[in-house]
């Protein structure tokens, strides 16, 4: 079977911080877009899942996607601004216009991210809208990119439904991945890892010591440091079946 090959890549922005819990912009993604890569792995073994990592820049993702031949590339991003902005847009490849890959893919993602954010929401947008020479990891992905706002991390509460929805925005980002490629998505018997099973995994592994401490953590009540809980989010998903 051959296997697509997309590039789920996070905001490599490790200096915007949100309001309340979120932490910071690369944090936030870098667990949604493993979480991505998660659901895209159920999907009977149709995907071979391509992830930048904490430590790299902006070059050198776009860098990685190239080298590793990627045939599709989708950039994760917080917005900022004022505390009352809100809502989700998408980028795609200004120059192709809309009758490109990039568009398309900007268009699934959006439509399957902006029903779920909670506010008004801002459009699928060429990338030459916002800066004259368009966005770097857009312009010189060589595949068809696009990147996708989810949610502006200065508004509490569309912060506070990203953090207790984060696998729901996956599972929907994966799906309109899925669509990208006409792939049907197949509805899998895995349920969504419960915040129980992770604690209990990670406490089987050695990983935590406090279940209850990690359990509010875990629920957004408690502050982490957000690499720490990158670290084990992943050792206890990679293993769960």
């Amino acid at each position: 079977m051959v296997k697509y090959r997309p590039y789920v890549s996070a905001s490599t922005q490790n200096l915007n911080v949100g309001v309340n819990l979120f932490g910071t912009e690369q944090d936030r993604m870098m667990l949604l877009a493993d979480r991505v890569k998660y659901w895209l792995n159920t999907q009977n073994d149709k995907f071979n899942v391509f992830r930048n990592h904490h430590g790299m820049s902006l070059t050198e993702t776009v860098r990685d996607c190239n080298r590793l031949h990627c045939d599709m590339f989708l950039d994760n991003h917080t917005n900022a601004g004022i505390s009352r902005a809100e809502g989700t847009e998408t980028f795609y490849y200004g120059q192709a216009g809309k009758t490109s890959n990039s568009y398309r893919l900007a268009s699934l993602i959006y439509n399957r991210i902006a029903p779920l954010s909670p506010g008004k929401d801002r459009g699928v947008k060429a990338d030459t809208s916002l800066y004259s020479n368009g966005l770097y990891v857009i312009q010189k992905t060589d595949p068809p990119a696009a990147l996708v706002e989810h949610i502006f991390h200065t508004n509490h509460v569309e912060v506070k439904h990203f953090i207790d929805n984060v696998d729901k925005y996956a599972l929907e980002e994966a799906k309109g991945i899925c669509e990208f490629y006409n792939e049907k998505w197949v509805e899998t018997t895995k349920p969504n890892i419960s915040v129980s099973t992770l604690i209990n995994e990670m406490t089987k592994d050695g990983l935590i010591t406090s279940n209850e401490y990690w359990t509010k953590v875990l629920n957004g009540k408690l502050v982490a440091d957000p690499k720490y809980l990158q670290i084990l989010f992943s050792r206890a998903t990679f293993k769960i079946d």
